[in-house]
């Protein structure tokens, strides 16, 4: 892991052996939409993320609204 960095690129993050995605707000929306649902590309990074067999996504209600919640896993 990096000690430090402005940026990041996706090869240096899935060399990750665990990574956590934090996300809040509404505005949040329709990214991570994009992101789990749509096609893996360049016009969301984030998407790429679903090829790393250790990923967790935390989201609240808001930035959730718009996924299929008959496809999510709550964690307590």
């Amino acid at each position: 892991m990096p000690e430090g960095a402005i940026t990041m690129g996706i090869a240096t993050i899935l060399s990750a052996k665990e990574i956590v995605v934090i996300t809040k707000g509404g505005e949040k929306a329709w990214g991570v939409h994009r992101s789990l649902t749509g096609p893996i590309g360049s016009d969301a990074p984030a998407s790429y993320l679903r090829y790393h067999p250790n990923v967790t996504f935390l989201l609240d209600k808001n930035a959730a609204d718009l996924l299929d919640k008959n496809n999510i896993t709550p964690r307590s």
